[in-house]
């Protein structure tokens, strides 16, 4: 039986256990190239904690393959994990030069040797084609996650001060783009009227 444990919305790798490379916030455009397996995580969930060790066995077993596994510490990457709109852990993705998905098969089970093959078998019989790629704003290679990075990792703002700036951005932009449609079509429907009592 699946669990998971529900949670409220909201550069240089560090290897775990010598095999796992833990994302932040900073490095998650690493992810654009190649491919990739990504654990998002909370530390103190049960459910994370069940998978932790099929994590590590999956990264020694890709060592010599093509595949990244990685992992994402929710709690401490708050941004990219309201990104990719994680909102229980763990959540699995597949990432492939820029393409990401988000896993659907085995994520917890009781049976430790059957999760791992399965998650094997996605990577190996490229299963992750066969999934609908994410909407383009949860990709970390998005304008948001391009700004948040500037606003961090350069500019030495908060990351709850960056993501306020970001939204609020945001925000100014509809709010635009709205009074400016509506004032198109409020000239539009005015000139008619206009150029009929000109005659």
């Amino acid at each position: 039986m699946m669990m998971q444990c529900f949670l409220p919305l909201f550069c240089t790798f560090t290897l775990v256990g010598g095999t796992v490379i833990e994302l932040t916030d900073l490095n998650a455009n690493t992810i654009q190239s190649g491919e990739w397996f990504i654990k998002a995580y909370k530390p103190s969930c049960p459910a994370s904690q069940n998978i932790a060790s099929s994590w590590i066995e999956l990264a020694k077993w890709a060592m010599d393959k093509q595949y990244n596994i990685a992992e994402i510490d929710i709690t401490a990457g708050h941004f990219l994990g309201s990104q990719f709109l994680v909102t229980k852990t763990p959540t699995l993705f597949h990432a492939k030069d820029g393409v990401f998905t988000q896993f659907q098969g085995i994520i917890n089970s009781n049976q430790y040797r059957g999760k791992l093959e399965t998650w094997k078998t996605f990577l190996l019989n490229k299963m992750s084609e066969q999934l609908v790629p994410l909407s383009w704003y949860r990709s970390p290679g998005s304008c948001t996650m391009i700004m948040f990075t500037y606003l961090n990792a350069h500019l030495k703002i908060s990351a709850f001060a960056s993501c306020s700036i970001i939204a609020s951005m945001f925000l100014v932009l509809v709010v635009a783009v709205v009074y400016l449609l509506l004032w198109f079509i409020k000239t539009r429907t005015q000139n008619p009227q206009v150029q009929k009592k000109c005659k």
